[in-house]
């Protein structure tokens, strides 16, 4: 009902007076900007940056139906966003669909025999291959069956922590003449590294493979922590034309400008979509305010950073970069009042949605997040800095009524949710499912110091099959020292560890170290360890009223107070705790994709898999 309403007062402001509204096509061109003059994109928000200052109602932007194949990043700064007390809002035509796409459709492909096929391309390196609209598998070996853990998996079975190297069995690895930059993926714990292959040397029936640099500089190799190397630890080869065997594998030769698929059993090489994705950024927000996103879909960015060593750390953290988050495909940087609403944001090669410093009372609500490269949404990334004060912080953002799945799907550390400090922020009947690592992550810098992490509030999310590979992590986790901060009426459930996973524990909602002043009450739990309050320094937390399996673990330091909460001895919910599930997660069904009216044909795209490579966004 609430978005019947919504949809009802949109449509009312469109008639509204004093509201102005342009056109736009995919093909569009001049600028005129009208309906039956449709222009492009790019044009209508130069017109729009020309009426900001004289609004006297909100300035509509509609996307006609179809896909807008960007040539370069949206960029929108102060000038680009509402004024007056009026929006500039971006939407699309007549409950269609329209996307903003940051990839390049790949033509005319040729057999080369073994059931696989090529296609000329000169346009920027990438990491993911869509086709038919559903994502491609990069050759890999042992070859990928498993879509939830992403398995199976091989094992390194001896580690030379001074040499930096891992022993493998000879078996598990094919006969290559060219490992260019052949990776060693490696599940840590908590998060992966991916290691570039410098050299193997053969002892019988092992092998020992030594890495690149940087990768054997900026890793810390080290057992234990931060995430660590343990014997035993999962691993897979992917990146190489040898490794290309299996239906849905695909294989980009940048030397040679040449890209390789190989189709699945319903594919037809004459009738497929191939979209490669090209563009780093879809949008850049930096400085502008009152801007709203509605109804679109965002899909197909790029970041092909890892190419030059990706050592994961935690949460899309990597190390000894002046970067160090994976960045988003649509970034926001000192904006504040920008809302994306019903949008569906997919394909994305590094983070989804990513907030920066000076952000505040912006809202994200209604959106679907699928197939993601690393976190879904990331506020404020400035880890360098946890004291900012009041006009660099992040705060009273809403996360609120999103379905988030299939995230972390190629830098598997990386969680749905992603918030390291932020004041006041409000993350509320969102589901958040099918997640090889964390559900929601709340707090950062491992310390019971004072920081800008307070006043959060985490509430009736429906959170969901996570931790589907990693150990060590949660439906709810946090860091740090978080006062005022409320965990409540959740329901987190259906957690089981993985049999890739290590020995380090699973929790419903776990704080590990510095986690104090966070009240974790009336939630409803199903997981392996129901809580987990151990990991020093940790005290001051309360965990009270809640409901949980008695076979669900709950450990907690004495220094934190937990009290009345219900270990349920049936199989069945009591009303209470089934009362609170009715009012978790979205008020609305999951969003659907409408493939059909997204493809533009491609004969008659000005795009082709010739594109010039252009200049790269920093990383």
């Amino acid at each position: 009902m609430r978005n019947i309403v919504c949809l009802i007062l949109f449509s009312t402001a469109l008639r509204a007076s004093g509201q102005t509204t342009l056109y736009t096509s995919s093909y569009g061109k001049g600028t005129k900007c009208s309906k039956e003059h449709p222009c492009s994109l790019y044009a209508a928000k130069e017109q729009v940056r020309r009426m900001v200052s004289s609004m006297s109602g909100d300035i509509v932007v509609i996307l006609t139906g179809g896909t807008y194949f960007l040539d370069s990043p949206l960029e929108f700064g102060p000038d680009d966003g509402g004024k007056n007390g009026y929006q500039v809002i971006y939407t699309t035509y007549d409950g269609g669909q329209s996307a903003i796409s940051g990839g390049l459709p790949i033509t005319g492909w040729s057999a080369v025999g073994n059931g696989i096929y090529q296609a000329k391309y000169e346009g920027p390196g990438f990491r993911q291959l869509y086709v038919n609209g559903k994502r491609a598998t990069r050759a890999r070996s042992p070859n990928r069956s498993d879509d939830q853990g992403f398995g199976p998996y091989y094992r390194y079975n001896g580690l030379d922590t001074q040499a930096k190297r891992i022993r493998i069995d000879r078996k598990e690895i094919v006969n290559l003449e060219r490992l260019g930059n052949l990776e060693t993926v490696i599940k840590h714990h908590w998060d992966q590294g991916r290691y570039r292959i410098d050299s193997m040397e053969e002892q019988g029936d092992q092998i020992w493979i030594n890495f690149k640099e940087p990768e054997t500089s900026i890793d810390q190799w080290q057992q234990g922590c931060c995430p660590g190397w343990s014997v035993g630890q999962s691993f897979y080869f992917e990146g190489s034309f040898e490794l290309l065997d299996a239906p849905g594998e695909w294989f980009l030769d940048e030397t040679l400008g040449l890209v390789y698929y190989y189709p699945r059993p319903d594919e037809k090489i004459e009738n497929i979509h191939v979209i490669a994705p090209t563009r780093d950024v879809l949008l850049a927000i930096d400085g502008a305010s009152y801007l709203t996103f509605k109804g679109l879909v965002f899909e197909c960015t790029n970041w092909d950073m890892p190419n030059e060593a990706r050592i994961g750390v935690q949460s899309g953290w990597r190390r000894n970069y002046e970067r160090p988050f994976i960045p988003g495909g649509i970034q926001l940087a000192n904006a504040h009042h920008i809302q994306f609403t019903n949008n569906i944001i997919r394909f994305f090669g590094g983070t989804g949605i990513e907030f920066a410093h000076s952000s505040h009372d912006n809202v994200i609500e209604g959106n679907l997040l699928i197939d993601i490269a690393s976190n879904g949404i990331q506020i404020y990334t400035d880890i360098l800095n946890s004291l900012p004060d009041s006009i660099h912080e992040c705060r009273n953002d809403s996360i609120v009524n999103n379905y988030i799945t299939r995230v972390a799907q190629d830098y598997t550390g990386g969680a749905g949710i992603n918030v390291t400090f932020s004041n006041g922020i409000v993350i509320e009947n969102n589901e958040v499912f099918d997640l090889p690592y964390t559900g929601i992550s709340i707090g950062w810098g491992w310390t019971d110091n004072t920081t800008n992490l307070k006043n959060n509030l985490v509430r009736y999310n429906n959170i969901h099959h996570v931790m589907q590979l990693h150990d060590d992590g949660g439906g709810i986790y946090s860091l740090s020292n978080s006062p005022n901060t409320i965990y409540s009426h959740n329901y987190i459930h259906h957690i089981v560890k993985s049999q890739w996973a290590e020995e380090w524990p699973i929790a419903g909602i776990y704080l590990d170290n510095g986690s104090s002043g966070i009240l974790v009450e009336y939630n409803v739990v199903d997981a392996p360890r129901a809580f987990s309050a151990w990991n020093e320094p940790n005290h001051g937390n309360t965990i009270r009223h809640n409901w949980h399996f008695p076979e669900n673990q709950i450990v907690v330091r004495p220094e934190n107070k937990l009290e009345d909460n219900f270990s349920i001895s049936s199989d069945t919910w009591p009303r209470s705790a089934l009362d609170i599930q009715t009012k978790v997660g979205p008020n609305f069904p999951m969003p659907v994709v409408d493939e059909s009216s997204l493809l533009t044909p491609i004969r008659n795209n000005r795009h082709s898999s010739k594109r010039k490579k252009n200049g790269k966004i920093a990383n």
